[in-house]
């Protein structure tokens, strides 16, 4: 995947939403800390993220939506490099129906 470019609006409007509880809910999917992705659709986002998102993982990404981080590829911990998975699409999607 090549390099993605940020795009101010698309920070922005992460910046302010995500975490922040409200409706309706919208989903931002990020590659290495860059918005790629915004969308209302969960299936979408989450089949995004998915792609993007396997093994080996080189890359850090996420899927958030306004109550936080439903998924993601991120550091083990603090003093570690090693890139480990983090899924909770599927208590999202037992909640959606």
């Amino acid at each position: 995947m090549a390099k993605q470019k940020r795009i101010p609006e698309f920070e922005r409007l992460a910046t302010e939403m995500v975490g922040d509880d409200k409706t309706p809910d919208v989903f931002f999917v990020s590659v290495q800390g860059v918005c790629v992705l915004i969308t209302t659709d969960f299936t979408a986002a989450y089949g995004y993220w998915e792609s993007i998102s396997h093994e080996p993982y080189t890359k850090e990404t996420a899927l958030e939506n306004r109550s936080g981080t439903v998924a993601s590829i991120a550091p083990k911990d603090d003093d570690d490099n090693t890139l480990v998975k983090r899924d909770d699409g599927h208590r999202y999607k037992s909640k959606r129906r």
